[in-house]
């Protein structure tokens, strides 16, 4: 249901956790990024070493963060992605901090 909602251009943002049961997300971003899905995309995941930052990031997610996380960075770096792609920003995400 999650790779069906994700084609929908209905959606602001992405957020996608790359240990997901029975299909890896980053398989599903590059799914999305051949379909021509612009929609940002937003890792988290625990996996911090450089070379899955890069090859996140190379698959086509337009940002990456690892967990553990302060919610406020969280929030701080949606509020990026959606300055960039000149969406409104949801008030609730303005008023969390």
């Amino acid at each position: 249901m999650g790779f069906e909602a994700g084609k929908s251009e209905n959606i602001d943002l992405i957020i996608l956790d790359l240990a997901l049961p029975g299909r890896n997300g980053l398989d599903i971003a590059r799914d999305w990024r051949q379909m021509g899905i612009k929609t940002p995309i937003l890792i988290v995941t625990a996996m911090d070493s450089t070379e899955a930052k890069v090859k996140g990031l190379d698959t086509g997610a337009d940002d990456y963060i690892t967990k553990p996380f302060a919610f406020a960075e969280l929030l701080a770096r949606i509020r990026a992605l959606q300055r960039r792609t000149r969406r409104r920003i949801p008030q609730s995400c303005n008023s969390a901090i």
